[in-house]
């Protein structure tokens, strides 16, 4: 687009703009969630961490894919406040679908949307009826816009799919199971099916115990796995390269997962990252306690795609080449 409006000198600076407009997103989005107050501090926090700025000065996908994740949730922050309309909704899940036509790996993230789309379907059975008629627009534009990613994958970029397909037919899998699994607990919840009040008084603080061991897990990981992921030839080929600049054992499959929260560490620090966890986990205990409806989306989102990111980031670990899996939602669910 920037080529066609303005050549060369379009094509250079429409990152750069894309990325101006994804802080702005990340601003709306913050001071939706946590506060007007705090909104310019989301987004310079954003902003300042290097592999965004990375990311904006060139011709990367993160960028475009930044704005559209970051503004739809935003858009369905605004959809789930009782005044709103439903179709706002629906225009909240077309963005977060189209984010499929600028990053084919965003089909994970929109199975972590489907507990979201359960959440919403079985409002009216939890005494929420205000927020019932949110489900289905939302379903049919998150599916529109997947399918036109889909359409445009298949049609344009099918070697590329191909090339691709060991990590995307295992997640097209549990993308079939998250949603059997989804389906079948909006049945049973709107049939009036419920867990024992005794449990369901312990799964908020469960659930938020859970959170503060992932996190330890993430930290401990290097000093108990070592993962070797690497299985392409010239990728091992170049892995060693690096290795043997940097003095390391030669390995080439080593993919250095396990080192994955360590690379985020680089960038916002460790105390933001403990921040974080406490943050995530304080948060996860209010929303099951049903406390805060406008996190559901974003708190889901972003926890479970900082978790699969960090366990698989599934890039080449040649920094700050393999910083770019942290820009989509890693660093601003962190910032946020």
């Amino acid at each position: 687009l920037g080529h066609w409006l303005g050549g060369w000198t379009g094509l250079l600076v429409t990152p750069a703009v894309l990325g101006g407009l994804a802080l702005l997103a990340m601003g709306g989005l913050t001071g939706r969630l946590v506060g007007p107050r705090w909104a310019p501090l989301g987004a310079l926090a954003l902003g300042l961490a290097f592999p965004v700025l990375n990311a904006a000065r060139a011709t990367y996908s993160e960028a475009p894919a930044l704005l559209l994740t970051l503004g739809g949730l935003w858009l369905l922050t605004e959809a789930v406040r009782p005044e709103a309309s439903r179709w706002l909704a629906g225009l909240a899940g077309l963005v977060l679908g189209l984010v499929l036509l600028v990053r084919v790996d965003f089909a994970r993230e929109i199975m972590l949307l489907l507990p979201v789309i359960g959440w919403l379907a079985t409002r009216r059975a939890c005494g929420q009826a205000e927020l019932a008629g949110r489900a289905l627009p939302f379903a049919l534009g998150l599916a529109v816009g997947a399918a036109y990613g889909v359409v445009d994958g298949v049609v344009l970029s099918w070697p590329y799919l191909q090339l691709i397909k060991g990590s995307l037919v295992p997640l097209l899998y549990l993308f079939g199971a998250a949603l059997v699994v989804v389906t079948l607990g909006v049945v049973a919840v709107n049939r009036g099916v419920r867990l024992p009040a005794r449990l369901t008084r312990r799964v908020p603080d469960v659930a938020a115990a859970g959170v503060v061991l992932l996190g330890v897990f993430f930290v401990i990981r290097p000093y108990v796995q070592i993962v070797h992921g690497v299985k392409d030839v010239e990728t091992q080929k170049y892995v060693r390269g690096l290795q043997a600049a940097l003095k390391l054992p030669l390995d080439g499959s080593r993919s250095y997962d396990e080192l994955s929260l360590y690379w985020v560490a680089w960038w916002v620090g460790w105390p933001l990252l403990v921040l974080t966890l406490l943050g995530a986990a304080l948060l996860t205990r209010r929303v099951l306690r049903g406390a805060e409806p406008g996190w559901v989306a974003p708190l889901v989102v972003f926890l479970g795609s900082i978790v699969l990111t960090l366990w698989r980031p599934g890039i080449t670990p040649d920094h700050p080449w393999a910083d770019r899996r942290l820009v989509g939602l890693v660093l601003p669910g962190v910032v946020l």
